[in-house]
């Protein structure tokens, strides 16, 4: 007891204190001489007071008081935070005759744990101040996409006309000039397009139902083997359970991830693309594989983020927004998304979806 870290005292119910470790002198800065016979509520601090009264009434009765955090204060005037267990003292009789205190300097620990709560609450003040930047940048987005995207349509429509009509009357200069401009109107009404459908992704309300994963994928299929005219292509789709979530935009998913398949399978004489699942706990993970150009996996945190592209080259076209609706879709499902992939030895992208 004597050579205990912890302060250990005992006083009397009325708050005498009658011994005095080293422990205690160490935490509250009193020797034994300056301390013994006088009232313990000289280690309250102001507004504290009351609290030894109440914690020797509960002794009286015979209670104990455990782990009671609070402050105390020490001889050089300096509080202290501290962690108190209180005990009735009782003579052979049986009766309550003082009271055995011990008190654990809490003060380091407070202190941690009071920078952990400011740094929280500066992250949560950031974090609010991120969330009000991102919505007022995806309004100024939606915002500009929307109004570019009629006239820059405008553009790439009387380009086209131009090229049809009247290319006979521009020289090869000419001609390429109006080339570039529709190209390039194109390619900006695709990232438009993008970019609308990535802030309708966060914002569009949900309209929860059970899909059929299997008619929606075959719904999809449909509509991608008459746009890959002569391409040969293997189909595999195995049997796929039925999830809860919006079907319209679980169909994007898809679509997104399945058009994937079909322009990185692009260089390959035969493609080969599956469809698959398999049940992980309370969700159905849901995944499209091919044999496709693949990627490194160095790089595969970059996926599903907006405008970040991995094959940038002229033949495999896209705006470099697909993943990233993607990711939104299923993150605002409860779910997950992630790939794995080889370089020239294919991809497989997976999400999950609650049963």
């Amino acid at each position: 007891m004597e050579f205990s870290d912890d302060a250990i005292i005992s006083g009397t119910l009325d708050g005498r204190i009658i011994s005095w470790n080293k422990g205690a002198e160490r935490i509250y800065g009193y020797t034994p001489e300056e301390i013994k016979g006088r009232s313990s509520s000289m280690l309250a601090p102001p507004g504290r007071s009351y609290e030894i009264p109440e914690i020797l009434e509960k002794i009286g009765r015979g209670e104990h008081v455990d782990h009671y955090e609070t402050t105390r204060l020490r001889k050089d005037g300096k509080q202290i935070h501290v962690s108190l267990s209180v005990s009735p003292i009782r003579d052979r009789a049986g009766n309550i005759i003082g009271a055995s205190a011990i008190a654990r300097d809490i003060t380091d620990r407070w202190r941690a744990e009071e920078e952990i709560k400011d740094m929280n609450e500066r992250l949560a003040r950031l974090y609010e101040a991120s969330e009000a930047t991102n919505k007022e940048l995806e309004a100024f987005v939606y915002s500009v996409s929307h109004d570019l995207r009629t006239p820059t349509v405008s553009i790439g429509g009387f380009s086209r006309l131009l090229l049809e009509e009247y290319s006979s009357r521009l020289d090869e200069k000419g001609q390429n000039y109006l080339k570039t401009i529709y190209a390039g109107a194109e390619r900006s009404v695709q990232l438009m397009d993008g970019l609308l459908a990535l802030s309708r992704a966060r914002h569009q309300e949900l309209n929860l139902s059970e899909i059929n994963m299997e008619e929606l994928a075959e719904e999809v299929l449909r509509d991608l083997r008459s746009a890959c005219g002569e391409r040969i292509i293997r189909w595999d789709v195995k049997p796929l359970p039925p999830a809860r979530g919006d079907r319209t935009m679980i169909r994007q998913v898809l679509v997104n991830l399945l058009t994937n398949a079909v322009k990185f399978t692009r260089p390959r004489e035969s493609a080969v693309i599956e469809i698959g699942a398999r049940p992980d706990d309370r969700q159905n993970v849901y995944c499209v594989k091919d044999n496709g150009v693949g990627f490194d996996m160095a790089e595969a945190n970059k996926l599903f983020e907006v405008f970040k592209r991995l094959h940038p080259s002229p033949g495999f076209e896209g705006s470099g927004v697909g993943l990233a609706i993607v990711k939104r879709i299923v993150e605002r499902h409860g779910g997950r998304v992630w790939a794995d992939g080889e370089i020239d030895k294919g991809a497989t992208f997976c999400f999950s979806l609650p049963k």
